[in-house]
Parts: C-alpha cells; sequence; structure tokens
C-alpha cells in the first residue's frame, strides 16, 4: 500500500506522518518484529498541488527503465494551498477549491480520496456529496485511519 499526504504546512505534515506510522503499526503489524504482519504502507508527501499531481501521475506511468512504480492507494488532502488560485466555475462551490484537481486525479484512477481541511463549510458540503472529508484539527486520526482503510 502507497499513501500520500498532501499538506503545505511542515508541523501538521510532520504529525500527519507520525499518526500514519503509528496507526499503522497497529494495524499492520511491524514486520521487523517478525510476527507475519503484512508490510505497512509506504508514506510519501507533497507540500503543494503541482508536487501531489506529478506524484499521482508518476504512479500511473512506467519509469524509464520500464517498470511501473508502485501506485498510490490513498491520499489524504489538505483543503487549500496558498501558492494556487482556486477555480471559480463551480456553482456550489464544492469543487472550486484548489485541491480540486487532485480529487479529480484520484477519482479518475480509482484512488482513495481523504480531504482534511480546517474549512468547515468546506468538508460539511464533501460529506453531503457523499466524500469522505474531515474537519482540521479534531479530524486528523479519523482522517488518518480512514486513509488507511478503517471504517
Amino acid at each position: 500500500m502507497k499513501i500520500l499526504i498532501v499538506e503545505d504546512d511542515p508541523e501538521l505534515r510532520k504529525m500527519l506522518v507520525a499518526q500514519m506510522q503509528f496507526f499503522a503499526g497497529i494495524k499492520f503489524g511491524a514486520k521487523v518484529h517478525g510476527n507475519g504482519g503484512k508490510h505497512p504502507p509506504e508514506i510519501c508527501v507533497a507540500d503543494n498541488l503541482d508536487d501531489a499531481l506529478g506524484l499521482i501521475n508518476q504512479s500511473e506511468d512506467p519509469s524509464t527503465d520500464g517498470l511501473m512504480p508502485q501506485p498510490i492507494d490513498a491520499v489524504l488532502c489538505d483543503g487549500a494551498f496558498p501558492t494556487h488560485r482556486a477555480r471559480r466555475d463551480d456553482p456550489e462551490g464544492t469543487m472550486s477549491g484548489n485541491w480540486a484537481p487532485i480529487f479529480g486525479a484520484c477519482e479518475r484512477s480509482g484512488i482513495r480520496f481523504v480531504l482534511l481541511s480546517g474549512q468547515t463549510e468546506l468538508v460539511e458540503k464533501m460529506r453531503v456529496k457523499g466524500h469522505v472529508a474531515f474537519e482540521k484539527p479534531m479530524g486528523c486520526a479519523d482522517a488518518v485511519r480512514k486513509v488507511l482503510g478503517d471504517r
């Protein structure tokens, strides 16, 4: 399993990676202890929209040596990146965030997408539309568990 965390805040990004490693250790077992547990997920990070899209697209294309990189299975994505403008062509206001291209790439590729945003209204709109979304900072642990496949 390969998970992409997209978060522009360096401290929050570190905390999400640590939580992911902790919960993955509980769920998958640590292979170093020889307990027969599954391998914990590979965690990669991006701090901006372009890098995130590059990693998602890279997982769909063969590398220069002809081998396919391990595909991304799930994305935990921030709700706003200050370095990119949001789209303004969404009358409902749900898909107008600059995270929307990441969501779209995940939808097209069948990658699990979990939104983690400090914008309460956005989280509520996403949930109403049937998408998985959690509010920062209270929902961080729940978002991490959802990315790992917990219900």
